[in-house]
Parts: structure tokens; C-alpha cells; sequence
């Protein structure tokens, strides 16, 4: 299996790493004094049984596919984007990051 690796700064670790779990419905693989680490396989139904407020995007087209997306922001208000890929589609797709807050944020690409 493939694997890729994100690094983000936080202001918070031990709010971050609270958040993170919910987000991944693990512990961290690797947790340190200033570092945690995840090995991740599932994310948006465990964002929904635990409460976090999300925003909501059925039949995005984006990136070559139709999906679901599930946007979500941490605690350092960094948007995360899950989603489900329903379809492949011909084109790139013009959908939005969705306006709110709380999750989507500014309007931007979807890819960019």
C-alpha cells in the first residue's frame, strides 16, 4: 500500500493530538513529547459519530470524479477534505471549496 505524509505545525500538540483522534479513530502510531504520528485507512463516518462540526458536499465534481466530500477544520483551523470517489468523470470539475467557517472556508479550487 502506498502511504503519503503530511506534516502540519500546531499550536496545541496535546489539543491537536485529542482532535486527530476523533479525526482518525486511532491513537497516534508514533506519539512524542513533540511529535505524533498516524497510519490512516478510514475518516468521515468517525467525524459524524463523534459530533465535529463538518459541512457537507454530495456530487462535487472535482479532479477528474464525482464525490462526496466531508470538510472538517482542526484546531489550528486548517480545512481537512475527506471523500468517497462515486464516479470517474471526462473533465476536470469546476466545484468550489464551500464558503463557511466552520469547516470549507474561502472559496478556492478544489484541487488548488
Amino acid at each position: 500500500m502506498k502511504r503519503f505524509h503530511v506534516s502540519v505545525s500546531v499550536a496545541d500538540l496535546v489539543q491537536s493530538i485529542n482532535f486527530y483522534q476523533t479525526l482518525f479513530g486511532s491513537e497516534p502510531t508514533v506519539r512524542k513529547d513533540d511529535y505524533a504520528k498516524w497510519m490512516l485507512e478510514e475518516i468521515q463516518q468517525r467525524l459524524h459519530a463523534a459530533g465535529e462540526s463538518t459541512l457537507e458536499q454530495a456530487d462535487a465534481e472535482c479532479c477528474y470524479a464525482q464525490s462526496s466530500k466531508t470538510w472538517v477544520r482542526d484546531p489550528d483551523h486548517v480545512a481537512w477534505e475527506t471523500f468517497v470517489t462515486h464516479n470517474d468523470i471526462t473533465h476536470f470539475g469546476a466545484d468550489r471549496v464551500p464558503d463557511q467557517s466552520d469547516a470549507g472556508g474561502k472559496q478556492s479550487r478544489c484541487c488548488a
